[in-house]
């Protein structure tokens, strides 16, 4: 057997401690100094965003509310609270201030929600942010954005505006109505394919459903906000739980039951009515522009005449189109309820066509001569209408309509001769054609 000195068998003591402290101080997040082959950890759980918080909540008004990313419920929002992608913030009587990793402000008037649906800090892609405004009106006050791949975008109900370094406004009516201004720099907005240029001073203004609208003088910069306060320093990236305020909030929704009418035709309207809220509401109704209130007809599964949250009613309401409605028809209804002496409203309507009644002589004309006997041809343009009156020099008969057409042979007397047609339909609505003849022959 070979024997081992006692110089040997020391060294290789000493080499096995010195392993075991580096072991340990690698352990402890500690590389010994000088160590230029020691590998960075793989990831940073929660580090780099409680040191860079992709957003941070930089003043709040009293009422303003915040919603964590995946949860349900509103805690109340703080100067300071740190958020992230998938949060929400709600204001009440009072304004706030959202400022953005790179140093983008957005500025929250009184009523206004919007939510951060994307927030890329641009590593390893461009940065990219996109708010989701579901109401009210947001100045952003955007940083010069160098990638031509980066972009900041607001998405509404009814459009999405793009800015690059620039100051924007953007206002979201209750019916999803949006106003895009250009207070500086370069502002665009998209609605149903197509992109709008907003010079700046200027705004567009986008209907749901429609395109952009050319842009009108004045960007209308009138968001009222909180100061900008210095927020203490977060001590994680989770929002502190407060007491959450309630709020009573309604949507609603219309509909029409046929697309285009005829002058003296109904229409029934359907109004969907939901409850958005924290708060149960009571003395729910509808009202009509047009149709006058509307009536209740279901979804109130308990019958205790209140629209708990979850639940969804309907009403409907019937409207008979006159001959003033020719053209476009448009309504606008209003849903309005209580609770805890708040009052929530929504309002929403539609558009549809009205066609005016129609009927023509297709047969004779307008003062030609003819013989004793002739054929009285012709069309109403009203699908509806079942029968019309011919009048020959004042003296009435019934005629039916089959597919839109009616004939009928009468004998004329001598001298000038007047034969009308008259189409008639309930509301007083009513349409003529008129020829006068002479026979030959007297």
């Amino acid at each position: 057997m070979t024997r081992r000195s006692p110089f040997r068998k020391g060294l290789l003591l000493l080499l096995a401690a010195v392993q075991v402290l580096m072991l340990a101080m690698v352990a402890c997040g500690k590389a010994p100094a000088g160590n230029l082959a020691t590998t960075p950890p793989t990831s940073e759980p929660e580090g780099r965003i409680a040191a860079s918080p992709l957003a941070i909540l930089t003043s709040a008004g009293a009422d303003t509310l915040v919603r964590q990313s995946g949860a349900s419920d509103w805690v109340q929002g703080k100067a300071g609270m740190t958020l992230g992608r998938g949060y929400a913030v709600k204001t009440g009587a009072g304004g706030a201030t959202i400022t953005l990793f790179e140093g983008t402000t957005v500025e929250l008037d009184k009523s206004t929600e919007v939510d951060l649906s994307e927030l890329n800090t641009g590593q390893g892609a461009a940065t990219a942010v996109r708010l989701k405004q579901e109401v009210g009106k947001t100045i952003s006050r955007v940083k010069k954005l160098a990638d031509p791949a980066a972009r900041y975008e607001i998405e509404t109900a009814a459009a999405v505006a793009a800015v690059r370094g620039t100051t924007m406004l953007v206002d979201v009516a209750l019916d999803g109505t949006t106003t895009v201004g250009n207070i500086e720099g370069a502002v665009s907005v998209t609605a149903r394919g197509v992109e709008v240029s907003v010079p700046p001073g200027s705004h567009s203004v986008v209907p749901p459903g429609q395109a952009p609208g050319a842009p009108q003088p004045g960007a209308t910069p009138s968001v009222a906000v909180v100061p900008v306060t210095t927020p203490p320093p977060a001590e994680s990236s989770t929002p502190a739980i407060g007491p959450v305020a309630s709020v009573a909030r309604v949507t609603m929704s219309v509909t029409a039951d046929r697309q285009s009418v005829y002058a003296g035709d109904a229409i029934t309207y359907t109004y969907t009515v939901n409850n958005a809220g924290d708060l149960p509401l009571s003395n729910v109704s509808v009202v009509d522009d047009k149709a006058g209130p509307a009536t209740y007809d279901s979804g109130d599964a308990d019958g205790n005449r209140i629209l708990a949250g979850g639940e969804t009613w309907t009403f409907s309401a019937r409207y008979v189109a006159g001959i003033t409605d020719v053209g476009q028809l448009k309504n606008t209804a209003k849903a309005s309820g209580s609770a805890q002496g708040q009052t929530a409203s929504a309002s929403a309507g539609t558009s549809i066509e009205v066609v005016g009644l129609a009927v023509k002589i297709t047969s004779l004309t307008q003062g030609s001569v003819v013989g004793r006997s002739v054929l009285v041809s012709g069309t109403v343009n009203d699908p509806s209408v079942r029968e019309v009156t011919l009048a020959l020099n004042g003296s009435p008969r019934t005629l039916t309509v089959t597919g839109g057409s009616f004939t009928a042979s009468v004998e004329l007397a001598m001298g000038t001769n007047t034969i009308t047609v008259i189409v008639t339909k309930a509301g007083g609505i009513s349409a003529t054609d008129t020829v006068v003849l002479e026979p030959a022959g007297r």
